[in-house]
């Protein structure tokens, strides 16, 4: 009988202390019941935020007194900072809010990989309830401005007392979280108003924020409508990207478009069209790689009013690097190519049947394969090779014996592997290679450019990526010892891509004239060997190429200005 009541009483304890622990969860726990913030009184000036079992505690009340003070004394207005006059192709971009914390580790790691260096607004609440992603914002170095206590829109109807209580309560927060003092403000959907402007000085901050355009997770449902809205994009831009939420009538920027490249969200919700569901990582991944591929540089703010920023100078040079690095040979006839194997993809199939004379192919040994990809070469997979018959690839490579070997590879890894994981398995094929012919100098040849249509087409195959891929072909070609040669800037047009008067219907492969300009510039940028004549009287090469100053008869690895033009 004891042994119940005990039972009976332990029973009754645990029952109470469920019924407390639920009170309390949904007294505090943002998103159950009434928000701790709303339990605050105005007065109180503090802000208590439940993180992983943790009360933290933002006192605001002397920074509020204080701004509010400024009110009756202070006449000067913070400053619009808008889009700048600029020579050169920059942009500020600029994240307002903050997504999910998952979202928010993606995007902060898609802005590393690209390099951008966009400033991100961030409001006080999302900051308190995401302190570690405030952080590491903060830790990457990035600016951090300040958009209110929680976003609040249209400040211009409210009253500088409330503008200043919600911009020094998100600054405590922020300078708490970040150890960084934000010194620009972003109205969400606001009128910059003198009042707007003397609230905001008031708080100690002197810069907002008037961004030439808006952005948010609908405004993309592809890659093509992004590259479509940078058409619209000019030098000197602030673009925003309100990472949660959507747009305001305010915010809402019509672009004048072919409407193959621009999505109206508005209008076609208006008239019952059924928008694709496009994640906020999905449409800043869309805009990211649309700035690479158009060379459009982020810059802080303070860097967008410069007439001339080097680092953004040194940013679209940095694309041109493998171009640096090709490598200077000597003109040759067509009897080099006797000693030359390729190995490559349907690109390098299309030079089988080129008319140098009677062929290419009854000259060079080309082992080349439809889709094929380095990693698959590793693994000597079968395949079709130029004359129609199944091979196991890497068998059929090693029964030749090259003095010469030429690779481009990669095309076919673009839709399916990330940049570094091509770059490593290049890099091993290389490594057999180099071991299989000990005695062969080998050829990095840098990926092809594509026609603007399929730059603009296919988020896996811009331009831009391809620029960036042939640098990393060139640094690693000359860490492993081996020659670097830049076909991309042999067969680009002066905008970077590939002209329609050179490729095929599907603006990837080459044509007739294509390939001719592709082998002329292997045959005048060749390895000297015994036989080699220092001459261009192949017609092919006058047709295509200008003269070359007389170079040395060693392979040189160094800045190809044939390349470049």
């Amino acid at each position: 009988m004891r042994k119940k009541l005990l039972l009976l009483l332990l029973g009754l304890i645990i029952f109470e202390a469920a019924i407390v622990t639920l009170v309390w969860w949904r007294g505090y726990l943002p998103g159950q019941g009434e928000s701790p913030y709303a339990k605050q009184s105005i007065e109180q000036y503090d802000v208590t935020v439940l993180h992983y079992d943790r009360r933290r505690v933002y006192d605001a009340a002397d920074e509020i007194a204080s701004a509010k003070e400024k009110l009756s004394t202070e006449t000067e207005l913070a400053e619009i900072k808008k889009k700048a006059d600029a020579s050169q192709r920059k942009v500020t971009l600029v994240f307002s809010g903050m997504a999910t914390p998952a979202e928010m580790e993606q995007i902060l790691t898609m802005v590393k990989e690209y390099h951008a260096a966009p400033i991100f607004i961030l409001d006080g609440m999302s900051a308190a309830e995401d302190p570690e992603t405030t952080r590491n914002i903060a830790l990457g170095g990035y600016e951090i401005g300040n958009y209110g206590l929680n976003a609040e829109t249209h400040w211009e109807n409210s009253s500088e007392e409330a503008l200043v209580e919600s911009v020094a309560y998100a600054q405590v927060i922020l300078k708490t979280l970040t150890k960084q003092t934000p010194d620009i403000f972003l109205g969400n959907a606001t009128v910059y108003t003198d009042d707007v402007l003397h609230a905001v000085y008031c708080t100690g901050i002197k810069q907002v924020i008037e961004p030439s355009s808006f952005i948010s997770s609908t405004s993309f449902p592809s890659f093509t409508a992004a590259m479509g809205y940078m058409n619209s994009v000019n030098n000197g831009d602030i673009i925003c990207v309100k990472l949660q939420g959507a747009l305001d009538d305010l915010e809402y920027h019509r672009m004048e478009m072919d409407i193959r490249t621009i999505w109206e969200p508005q209008e076609l919700e208006a008239d019952g069209i059924e928008l694709p569901e496009t994640s906020i990582v999905t449409t800043v991944q869309y805009l990211l790689e649309a700035l690479r591929t158009t060379q459009t540089a982020t810059v802080p703010l303070s860097r967008l009013y410069l007439d001339f920023d080097q680092e953004v100078a040194d940013l679209v040079n940095e694309e041109n690097k493998a171009a640096e690095k090709s490598m200077r040979g000597v003109s040759t006839q067509t009897e080099y190519f006797d000693n030359v194997l390729m190995i490559g993809d349907s690109l390098t199939r299309t030079l089988a049947n080129f008319d140098y004379p009677n062929g290419l192919a009854d000259h060079a040994d080309i082992c080349a394969y439809v889709s094929i990809t380095p990693s698959q070469i590793m693994n000597n997979v079968t395949a079709e090779n130029i004359h129609g018959e199944q091979v196991a690839v890497w068998d059929e490579i090693t029964s030749h014996d090259p003095r010469i070997i030429y690779t481009l590879l990669g095309a076919n890894s673009l839709g399916v592997e990330t940049d570094e994981h091509l770059i490593q398995t290049y890099s091993l094929l290389l490594d057999k290679i180099k071991t299989a012919f000990p005695n062969a100098e080998i050829i990095v040849e840098g990926l092809t450019p594509v026609s603007r249509k399929v730059s603009s087409d296919q988020l896996a195959m811009t331009n831009g990526r391809i620029r960036a891929l042939n640098v990393q072909l060139a640094e690693m070609a000359s860490e492993k010892g081996l020659h670097y040669l830049d076909i991309y800037s042999a067969l680009c047009n002066e905008d970077g891509d590939l002209p329609v008067t050179l490729s095929r219907e599907d603006g990837i492969h080459l044509n007739a004239e294509g390939s001719a300009r592709w082998v002329a510039f292997l045959q005048s940028h060749a390895v000297s060997t015994e036989f080699d004549k220092p001459s261009l009287s192949e017609e092919t090469d006058a047709n295509y190429l200008e003269e070359q100053p007389a170079v040395s008869t060693e392979l040189i690895n160094t800045q190809n200005e044939e390349g470049q033009q």
